[in-house]
């Protein structure tokens, strides 16, 4: 798998996130898992952590990573290798 740019890995994790925005059930349930608010979340997305918990909330659920990949009419793969990219390396 290749992996994008930080800044195209960025890039997707924004996308990804405006669908999940745009869908109250699919926020709540981001907000629910990741213990954000919605008073928290603008502060939240200065961090560069942010974007790679975005990824890896859409890559841990599959029928969501498909929904929104077929949103963004973009492989699901591109979902996966973005997170890759922006998660930190395995511990050893």
């Amino acid at each position: 798998m290749k992996l994008p740019s930080p800044d195209q890995a960025q890039d997707t994790a924004i996308a990804v996130f405006g669908r999940i925005v745009a869908d109250e059930e699919r926020l709540g349930r981001f907000f629910d898992l990741t213990g954000l608010r919605p008073d928290s979340i603008r502060t939240a997305s200065t961090s560069s952590q942010f974007f790679e918990a975005v990824l890896d909330h859409v890559v841990g659920y599959e029928p969501l990573l498909i929904a929104i990949a077929g949103e963004l009419e973009m492989d699901p793969q591109a979902i996966v290798a973005a997170h890759a990219r922006l998660a930190p390396p395995p511990l050893e």
